[in-house]
C-alpha cells in the first residue's frame, strides 16, 4: 500500500492557512479578558463587537456546563459566521439580552479615526510601530469578513507560481541575454536608485518650500522601512534557499526551510527584499502625483525593472518577486497612505 507524503510546499501551504484560521479566532473571540477591555481598545485592534455572552450574569460552577455548550456551539458554527461575513460566530450563536444596548457597534470607522495622523519627522517613530501593528493584525480584518477577495486571489496567483518555480528559473540560470542588464542593474545599484529617489524629493521640497513633495518622501521612507521589517522577519521564518544556491541540476521545488540564520538574513529569498522596496516607494510616489499620467506608469515601470532583475540575476524565484511586489503595493497602499489625505 502507497503512503502519501506532503512536500514541504504543501506543508508551508497547510500550515500558513492553519495559521490564518487560528489567529482570526483567538484575536477576534478572545482578544480581551473581559468585556470592559476589550471596549476600551482602539478600534484599529478591536473592531469587533463583543457577544452578548459576556452580560448573561456570573460565572461559577451552576453555570459552567451550559458556557461549555455555548462556547462549543460558537466555535463549531465559526465558519459559518465568517461565510456569512460575521466577525464571530459567536455574535449569532449567543443568545440575546437587552440586544439594543448589548449589539451596540462603533460608528467611527477606522479611516476617521486617523484622519489627524501627522506627517512629519517627530512621529514617524509611532507612525511606524502603528504600521507594524496594522500589518501583524491582519488576519483580523478576515475575520470581520474584509478583504477576502483579494486575499484569495494573492494566495492563487502565488501558489501557482510556486508550482511553477522548478520550470522557469533554470531559463534564467542557463541564458546569457541578460549580462549587460545584469551588470547596469546589480543588486546595489537598485537598492541605491530606489532610496534616491525620496531622498531626491524630500530636498526638493525643502529647497522649493513645496510641502507636498517633502511628505510625500516621508511617507515613501516610511512605507519602505515598514516593508523592511516585514521582509526579514518573513525571511527569517520561512528560510527560502535562492535560486543560485541550488546546485546545477538540484531539486528546485525543495527550497522552502533551509537556510536559518540571525538577523539580518540575507541568505533568505522569500520574499525578494529589493522589490518589495521598490514597490513600497513607487506606490507612495504614483497615487501621491496620480494627476500626472506619466508619473505612475514610470515609478511602477522602473519598480517592475527592479523586480525583473531579481530574476534574471538568478537571486529570487518568481515567486518570491510577485510577493515582494503585492506586499509592497499592499503596505504602501492599504496601511500607510490611509489617513494621510482625503483619497484614503
Amino acid at each position: 500500500m502507497r503512503v502519501c507524503q506532503l512536500t514541504r510546499i504543501e506543508l508551508f501551504i497547510g500550515m500558513v492557512a492553519w495559521a490564518i484560521l487560528l489567529f482570526s479566532m483567538v484575536t477576534s473571540c478572545a482578544f480581551a479578558e473581559s468585556p470592559e477591555e476589550w471596549q476600551n481598545l482602539p478600534a484599529a485592534i478591536s473592531p469587533i463587537p463583543i457577544a452578548p455572552l459576556f452580560k448573561e450574569g456570573p460565572i461559577d460552577w451552576k453555570s459552567f456546563a451550559p458556557f461549555v455548550l455555548h462556547e462549543q456551539r460558537s466555535s463549531w458554527l465559526f465558519p459559518a459566521g465568517l461565510a456569512r461575513g460575521s466577525a464571530c460566530a459567536a455574535d449569532a450563536a449567543a443568545p440575546s439580552v437587552d440586544s439594543g444596548s448589548d449589539r451596540t457597534e462603533s460608528t467611527t470607522s477606522p479611516s476617521s479615526i486617523e484622519k489627524e495622523r501627522p506627517i512629519d519627522w517627530r512621529t514617524i517613530g509611532p507612525d511606524i510601530l502603528h504600521d507594524q501593528r496594522a500589518i501583524w493584525t491582519f488576519p483580523t480584518r478576515l475575520a470581520h469578513g474584509e478583504d477576502w477577495k483579494p486575499t484569495l486571489e494573492f494566495l492563487f496567483v502565488l501558489g501557482t507560481l510556486i508550482s511553477l518555480d522548478s520550470r522557469d528559473t533554470p531559463y534564467f540560470r542557463q541564458t546569457t541575454a541578460f549580462s549587460g542588464f545584469n551588470h547596469a542593474l546589480t543588486a546595489t545599484n537598485a537598492t541605491v536608485g530606489t532610496l534616491l529617489v525620496p531622498a531626491a524629493l524630500y530636498a526638493v521640497g525643502r529647497l522649493h518650500k513645496d510641502s507636498f513633495a517633502t511628505h510625500t518622501a516621508l511617507l515613501a521612507g516610511e512605507s519602505a522601512v515598514d516593508s523592511e521589517v516585514v521582509v526579514e522577519a518573513l525571511k527569517i521564518a520561512i528560510g527560502r534557499r535562492r535560486p543560485y544556491a541550488v546546485p546545477g541540476g538540484g531539486n528546485y521545488s525543495d527550497t522552502w526551510f533551509e537556510t536559518y540564520h540571525p538577523f539580518p538574513n540575507t541568505s533568505g529569498s522569500f520574499p525578494s527584499g529589493h522589490t518589495i522596496l521598490a514597490f513600497s516607494v513607487a506606490t507612495v510616489i504614483a497615487h501621491r502625483y496620480r494627476d500626472h499620467r506619466w508619473v505612475p506608469w514610470v515609478a511602477y515601470g522602473a519598480a517592475s525593472l527592479v523586480g525583473f532583475s531579481r530574476l534574471t540575476q538568478q537571486a529570487h524565484f518568481p515567486s518570491d518577486v510577485f510577493a515582494g511586489a503585492a506586499l509592497g503595493y499592499f503596505i504602501s497602499r492599504d496601511v500607510v497612505m490611509p489617513g494621510r489625505e482625503p483619497g484614503f
